[in-house]
């Protein structure tokens, strides 16, 4: 037997050693990476599953709004809102922080939003609590503040509304120049001109290397703020 060989088999002898001397606990990491594999992809089916069966539910909403809206017979109207408020009751009180419940509390507040401001108002608040990157929470969030404004809420709680969206959901809320322009156009009104520049310069440091053809308006209107501001 060459050195080569006696090498070999010295490795062989020490790892077989090992092996028998913790095959117990080889054998249970063995299973629990087996029970976390598994494990991994029943939740993943699971959320998968509860994301499909959400969907449905927000569309369902959806479906019975559009009939209600769609009803011309003022007898048949009455029932079909019954029906779709009472819809929109039952998906809110058995989903909680998913797309089903964000669309039930969204399309209430819609529902009353020209009849009763202060409840539309209430609902609307209610996606200051609710977690993730769902599109409706900033549109929601939005939609608060300017009712806030509307009602002769505090300045300082709209700002807060307008902050949450700026903080939290810049890189994908639509109107994000707006919400901005808002923030700055409120602290003007506070008289706190410092702080309204900060909000105005980040819409115009967001433009500053576009052609000017592209520009967005809230771009020109905080240019505008910016250069009255400086000159007084």
């Amino acid at each position: 037997m060459n050195s080569v060989e006696k090498k070999n088999k010295k490795i062989s002898d020490i790892l077989g050693n090992f092996i028998y001397k913790y095959k117990f606990l080889l054998i249970s990491v063995f299973f629990v990476i087996i029970l976390f594999i598994v494990g991994f992809g029943i939740t993943r089916i699971v959320l998968e599953k509860n994301k499909v069966k959400s969907a449905k539910l927000a569309e369902s909403i959806l479906d019975a709004k559009e009939e209600y809206e769609a009803e011309e017979d003022v007898d048949k109207k009455e029932e079909l809102e019954t029906s779709y408020l009472a819809l929109i009751e039952s998906i809110k009180n058995e989903n909680n922080n998913n797309y089903a419940e964000f669309r039930a509390i969204f399309e209430e507040a819609i529902f009353y939003e020209e009849s009763d401001k202060g409840k539309a108002l209430n609902c609307f608040l209610e996606f200051k609590n609710k977690k993730g990157k769902n599109y409706l929470i900033p549109l929601a969030l939005h939609k608060a503040a300017i009712i806030s404004e509307e009602l002769g809420k505090e300045v300082d709680d709209i700002i807060d509304l307008y902050k949450i969206i700026s903080n939290k959901f810049y890189d994908i809320y639509i109107d994000i120049d707006r919400v901005n322009f808002n923030i700055g156009r409120l602290y003007e009104k506070k008289g706190e001109e410092k702080e309204a520049l900060k909000y105005y310069n980040k819409i115009i440091d967001k433009f500053e290397d576009e052609n000017i053809e592209d520009l967005s308006e809230w771009y020109k209107f905080a240019k505008d703020r910016v250069f009255y501001i400086e000159a007084n």
